[in-house]
């Protein structure tokens, strides 16, 4: 086959893949557009007719004799009864929008705030908690790493630090672009950290974080020496972890 066959062999075969490959986007068009129709005729068919017709009874009322009190009353009545009509109307359609609408998952530093007001109840000892937005929101793989970290940071302190000062603060790390540092401290007694290399039998939480943090592009630091308290940093890159 020459050149110019294959070319043209290849032309061809990359028009007929490229429809398959554009069909889910297609779909996902159409199946919005038939969203958007059905929305519209539920506008039109019934809030719009309703305050149509509301509409007609004020103009009628406003057009009628002085002298016809009863039935500029009953126009006005009836408008009304119609708009609260239109009233419940809006609040269905907005209700069936809410309920097909996606859940929204939190953002992490909400899901952090939450956090930390869940361990404080269950410790009871308030954890004072400083989180702010991080942009761009981190894979939700590395958000769940994150959060199993700050997890067993925060039950740390609140076990081995009862009525210390325990702390939690998440800020975007400017100097690792668009990562962040998560914070966990504490101004208990603190420990000696060569005791993480070799935990007491059947414990499994915070010896295992540094290679689960590994997985997600995250490190783990600890400083911290007995009667000193801790101070846990959890880093993540952000560009580390981008597939």
């Amino acid at each position: 086959m020459s050149r110019t066959s294959q070319a043209k062999a290849s032309q061809g075969h990359s028009a007929r893949a490229q429809p398959a490959r554009n069909a889910p986007a297609a779909r996902h068009r159409r199946h919005a557009c038939g969203d958007c129709h059905a929305l519209a005729r539920a506008l039109h068919d019934d809030l719009a007719q309703l305050l149509s017709y509301a509409l007609i009874q004020i103009d009628m009322a406003q057009a009628s004799a002085p002298d016809a009190a009863a039935f500029r009353e009953l126009s006005l009545r009836h408008g009304r009864d119609l708009i609260k009509d239109a009233l419940r109307t809006t609040r269905d359609v907005i209700g069936g929008l809410v309920d097909a609408a996606p859940p929204v998952e939190p953002t992490l530093d909400a899901q952090c705030l939450l956090l930390a007001a869940e361990i404080g109840a269950l410790a009871r000892q308030p954890i004072e908690a400083d989180c702010a937005p991080v942009t761009p929101a981190p894979p939700q793989r590395v958000c769940a790493e994150l959060l199993r970290a700050a997890r067993e940071l925060l039950g740390n302190a609140c076990k081995h630090a009862p009525g210390a000062r325990v702390q939690l603060t998440l800020r975007q790390d400017g100097s690792e672009g668009d990562g962040l540092l998560l914070t966990v401290r504490d101004d208990g007694p603190g420990f000696d950290a060569a005791c993480l290399q070799a935990p007491a039998p059947g414990h499994y939480g915070l010896h295992t974080l540094p290679d689960a943090l590994r997985g997600v592009g995250a490190t783990l630091h600890l400083h911290t020496r007995p009667g000193a308290g801790v101070r846990a940093e959890v880093r993540w890159a952000g560009k580390a972890v981008r597939q």
